[in-house]
């Protein structure tokens, strides 16, 4: 070997044993770090150190190949050292980063963070770096760096110019000197050597001072904890409650609402240019001064730019300026009101989520204040779990707790679908202190008479000068010479009658002159010829462009109209666009979209795409537009109403010979399309030019379940069974969602029944019957419960075939299958992040589902009747003898008997929880004798003597005996050492996710964990808990029926006596059961001992319970009793 190799591998094994003893010494302080919590001040400077030799052997390493086997292990060595070098320098770097963050808070987080299960990781590192050692020294050294090969180093005379520590290993071999400590006492390693001085010096001082300082750091630390989790739990809640308040649309319309030419609307806040000159017409910025409780409305015509004042009011920083200065830090809220939107952006539901979302997300505080106004909240998560009554009560609420001055500005009162409802709405708000409401609307005769006296201005009185600027700087911009535009502005500005929108318009019509050479005069002859007020203008427009070409006008006529009818049809999750105007015009193409492979539609329907963007400006007279973001649009509200509600706009119309069932049907077929394109767009799975069609969908696909319904109410029952069979061949592909708010998704036949469709869903389950083998007693309970759901949750009509097809379902000769009961697919809901999802469904008959809704008080008018339909089925024979599990206690209330939910520990209260087993037939009779009571408890159940006495003429003569029995008793839980794993708080949760011992067994990968798992910790450790709980809670089994029965003829009394109807119609109350402790302790000492966990697994075994994670295996349930293709599927 030459000399400059054997320098180059003398090299590469110095580097290598520099790091070895750097990262051993490296490793002991950061144990001593997380063992103590206290920093050495030496941390930089061990980082330094670790990073240049880390930079040191990188750089040999990359100047040399192995010649041998020797070398090339050398090589291996040294590359297994770097990594697991890099390892322990990012922990160190970690640890730096938390401390230098400023924050002690994060700081302390950061540092448990890492510290939980840091040792182990820790000692893993320095193993593998001792066993690198071992092997260096034992032979590799011996071998590679033989000593005579290290003297003849020695003698170069070059040697005094290499690097100090390479001379001492390269003196250390010649002297037979090689292992890690005999190199370091030559001085290999004196930078180490004074951080392992330190690192003693370090843990004497910790030993001497921690017993004194061990208190105050746990103090400290329990301290930040709580105060961080307390936060934690409050941005959490927060988050959650502003996700069940925000809609997808909620800024659509102020989005699209142009902003106000340069220059423009300035006016308003300088008094003297309109107060003066128009009668009644007070200034905007005295009444942002001095409000007096009284709104101020800004009015005005039609396309007279109220939209884009009220905008230009909210955005500038003079309307904010001058509220501060008034009334102190002012909170701004505003809502656009938008007639043609979906529905949320046109009734009071979507304007008060707006209002409280706008400020919960400025005042985060008002979350308390909500939660304990309405403590449901916490279980809101959609705009649609609240009713208008919830939202308007709590923004009565919560408006004067913020405490602050608050200004609202409401854009389009008019355009609502009740707008006298929010008039009254006003009304509320003005007697609230602190609250100012500016609003903007028509002058609609209603809402004159109404605020007739109130401050207000007339915006097409006050804009010629606006008129003016826009009109010039817009003829300007496309060089007309400067003489022409002053006497085209003077037309204008005579004619537009402070319209903005005429304004819009005509210009348009002037530039299209003048890209057609047209002289000043012809200019000027153009503009004197169109009409002043917008139905004529757009009577104009249309004639100009289309009236004269009959394929031109039936054309038209069905964009209009197609665009009409989508504003009824389309969800908050679609929009139109020329994508779906092209599906909705050619049937075909949609339903090719929808079934076949991309290359049968790709070319034809970008091709049609592109030809209805060309066509639209010109086939519907610029009447629709085409916005930034894709969207297809009217260019204003006053171009639907001319369409409408004008004889020229019905005459244009009629011009399309197609049904409006017709076109609702095409509609909901591109809406299909739509669905499909969405689901392989999210994929990423289509060329280019499809994704840019599909641009305008925004990753938004409507969710099967909203799709079917809508079938059902928007189409006819013809019509919606053309659409049924490619709506279910697009859902048993398994890639559209039937709900995204739940974890288990029905099969095709489930969805079907879901929806209302029961004819379909009956010729269906009959083919399936036909296919000669025995469908399972679990898939009928399935079907029942999806067609109860759809009875309990939609407007369906129920057919005497129907009924007949529930009661085969429900008609089984067993008196006893326990086993053959569902559960109800709405306790899959998927909670908000941070909540944990139940441990288990629990089963029960799915006639509970009728039961259930017959006590609900929200009955619908055209909806079913849930008990009527429950009578007619136990007429016809259903067998009520299927079994569940209730959970009762001294502080029971109804919903612990007749509501199905999964099981919660939270229910469990002091004096202890009884686990009763019933049947269908034992609820029945304590329903009956519910509605005994008291007829005055039930004021929304029509026919209330007919339907009780055939209620209970029924349940009289059922010849399934009522059964209960006692299946455990678990006494109150008291042990103070542990907590009830769903009572105990969250602030205990995060302590024992981060802050356990540092010994504790984890996982590398737990270990490596970031700060965003922080939720998913939480659950873990949460489900932990739990398991550990079961398996050391004692619950009592009674030894004999007669024990239980003694327990249970405590509900035999009258149990309702304190059941009461609430102001809201709701039944509240707890039952009323006598000496239920008394009795319950005279068992006890005849009980079986057992724990929590063996009596969840004997109710999992009997089919009462189903774990959370074992859903989507037994729901929906196999078709058929005997199915292989199931079963090894399955498996």
């Amino acid at each position: 070997m030459s000399g400059a190799e054997s320098l180059a591998i003398f090299g590469i094994a110095c580097n290598v044993m520099q790091v070895i003893g750097c990262a051993q010494d490296a490793a002991h302080l950061i144990k001593a770090i997380y063992q103590t919590g206290f920093m050495d001040p030496d941390l930089a400077q061990t980082t330094d150190y670790m990073k240049g030799g880390l930079e040191r052997l990188k750089d040999s390493l990359e100047k040399r190949k192995p010649l041998n086997q020797d070398e090339e292990e050398l090589l291996d060595i040294a590359n297994g050292s770097l990594e697991t070098a890099r390892e322990l320098k990012a922990e160190l770097d970690k640890i730096a980063g938390t401390s230098a963050k400023g924050k002690r808070s994060r700081s302390v987080r950061g540092w448990l963070r890492a510290a939980v299960g840091g040792k182990k990781r820790i000692e893993r590192l320095e193993k593998a770096m001792n066993n690198r050692q071992k092997i260096l020294e034992n032979r590799l050294i011996v071998r590679i760096c033989n000593k005579n090969d290290a003297i003849l180093l020695e003698q170069q005379a070059s040697f005094d110019r290499l690097d100090r520590a390479l001379q001492v290993f390269i003196q250390g071999c010649a002297h037979n000197q090689t292992t890690l400590d005999q190199l370091i006492q030559r001085g290999l390693l004196t930078v180490t050597r004074h951080i392992d001085s330190k690192m003693k010096a370090l843990e004497q001082s910790v030993e001497a001072s921690v017993s004194s300082r061990n208190s105050q750091l746990q103090v400290s630390l329990s301290s930040h904890f709580q105060e961080l989790t307390h936060n934690q739990i409050e941005k959490e809640e927060h988050d959650k409650l502003l996700g069940s308040l925000k809609y997808e649309t909620m800024n659509v319309r102020r989005n699209h609402i142009v902003d106000n030419h340069d220059d423009t609307f300035s006016w308003i806040f300088h008094p003297q240019h309109y107060n003066s000159d128009a009668d009644n017409q007070e200034g905007f910025v005295e009444w942002l001064r001095f409000s007096k409780q009284r709104p101020y409305w800004i009015n005005g015509k039609a396309g007279s730019g109220k939209s884009v004042l009220m905008k230009f009011l909210v955005d500038d920083p003079r309307t904010q300026s001058i509220l501060n200065d008034a009334n102190g830090t002012t909170i701004i809220l505003s809502h656009f009101l938008w007639a043609t939107g979906q529905s949320l952006e046109r009734n009071m539901q979507g304007l008060l989520c707006s209002l409280i979302h706008q400020l919960v997300a400025t005042k985060p505080d008002l979350c308390r204040v909500i939660s304990k106004k309405v403590p449901a909240s916490r279980q809101k998560k959609f705009p649609g779990d609240w009713s208008i009554k919830e939202l308007r009560t709590l923004f009565l609420e919560v408006v004067p707790a913020c405490e602050q001055h608050v200004c609202i500005f409401l854009d389009g009162l008019d355009e609502m679908d009740d707008y006298m409802a929010l008039v009254e709405l006003l009304d509320d708000l003005c007697n609230l202190p602190r609250l100012q409401v500016c609003f903007s609307s028509r002058q609609e005769p209603d809402l004159q008479r109404r605020f007739y006296n109130y401050p207000q201005l007339r915006v097409q009185e006050l804009t010629r000068l606006d008129i003016e600027k826009y009109a010039h700087d817009t003829l300007h911009r496309s060089h007309v010479d400067a003489e022409t535009i002053s006497r085209l502005v003077s037309i204008i500005c005579s004619k537009a009658d402070g319209v903005f929108l005429w304004v819009a318009l005509a210009l348009k019509s002037v530039q299209a002159g003048y890209n057609n050479h047209d002289d000043p005069a012809e200019l000027k002859r153009r503009l004197e010829g169109l009409h002043n007020d917008l139905d004529s203008l757009y009577q104009q427009m249309w004639r100009r462009l289309n009236d004269s070409e009959a394929i031109y006008r039936e054309t038209a006529a069905q964009y209009f109209n197609l665009m009409l009818e989508s504003v009824d049809i389309l969800s908050f999750t679609q929009k139109a666009s020329p994508l779906l105007l092209a599906l909705a015009m050619d049937p075909a193409l949609a339903t090719a979209v929808v079934k076949d492979d991309i290359e049968s539609w790709e070319g034809p329907l970008y091709r049609e795409c592109e030809r209805i963007s060309v066509w639209l400006p010109i086939r519907c007279a610029g009447l629709l537009e085409v916005t930034a973001d894709g969207t297809l649009t009217f260019i204003h509200r006053s171009a639907r109403e001319f369409l409408i509600n004008t004889t020229e706009g019905q005459r244009i119309r009629c011009a399309d010979p197609t049904s409006r069932e017709t076109h609702r049907l095409n509609l909901m077929r591109g809406i299909l399309g739509c669905c499909r394109l969405g689901i392989e767009a999210n994929m990423q799975t289509f060329p280019p030019r499809i994704l840019s069609l599909c641009q305008p969908l925004g990753g938004r696909i409507e969710c099967a379940n909203t799709f079917f319904r809508s079938c059902r109410d928007r189409l006819s029952p013809a019509s919606a069974h053309k659409l049924l069979g490619l709506a279910q061949a697009l859902y048993s592909t398994g890639q559209w969602l039937y709900d995204n708010s739940f974890y288990l998704q029905p099969d095709t036949l489930g969805a079907v029944a879901r929806a209302g469709f029961f004819a379909q869903a009956r010729a269906e389950f009959a083919q399936l019957a036909d296919a000669g083998r025995e469908i399972s007693g679990f898939y009928q309970a399935y079907i029942l419960e999806s067609v109860f759901d759809a009875v309990k949750w939609s407007e369906v009509k129920m057919s005497t075939q129907d009924l007949a097809f529930l009661c085969a379902l429900g008609n089984t000769s067993s008196t006893q299958h326990a086993r053959q009961s569902t559960f109800n697919f709405v306790q899959s809901t998927l909670g908000s992040v941070g909540e944990q999802n139940p441990p288990f469904y629990l089963t029960r008959d799915p006639l509970e589902l009728l039961l259930e809704d017959s006590l609900a008080e929200d009955i619908i008018p055209g909806k079913c009747n849930s008990l009527d339909l429950m009578i007619s089925l136990l007429e016809g024979g259903y067998n009520p003898s299927k079994r569940r599990v209730i959970l009762l206690h001294t502080s029971a209330h109804l919903s612990d008997i007749f509501q199905c939910d999964a099981v919660s520990y939270t229910k469990f209260l002091p004096g202890g929880t009884l686990f009763v087993e019933v049947n269908t037939c034992f609820l029945l009779t304590l329903f009956v004798r519910l509605l005994a009571s008291g007829q005055s408890l039930f004021p929304y159940i029509t026919d209330f003597p007919v339907l009780f006495k055939r209620l209970n003429t029924a349940v009289g003569g059922l010849t399934t005996p009522a059964f209960s029995r006692v299946r455990a008793f678990l006494p109150e839980y008291s042990r103070s050492d542990v907590e009830h794993p769903e009572t105990r708080t969250a602030e205990k949760d995060s302590q024992d996710v981060h802050g356990g011992d540092g010994d504790s067994e984890k996982s590398d990968e737990e270990d490596l964990r970031s700060e965003e798992d922080y939720d998913s910790d939480c659950i873990d450790s949460n489900d932990l808990e739990r398991r550990a709980w079961t398996s050391s809670t004692e619950v009592l089994i009674p030894c004999t029926e007669d024990d239980s029965n003694a327990v249970l003829a405590a509900l035999s009394g009258d149990i309702f006596t304190s059941i009461t109807l609430s102001t809201d119609g709701e039944l509240v109350g707890k039952l009323e059961i006598p000496d239920l402790e008394a009795r319950i302790r005279q068992i006890l000492p005849n009980a079986r001992r057992s724990t929590v966990q063996e009596l969840e697994e004997d109710l999992i075994q009997d089919g009462f319970l189903v774990p959370w994670s074992f859903g989507p295996e037994v729901w929906p349930p196999r078709v058929y009793l005997h199915d292989p293709a199931y079963d090894e599927a399955q498996a």
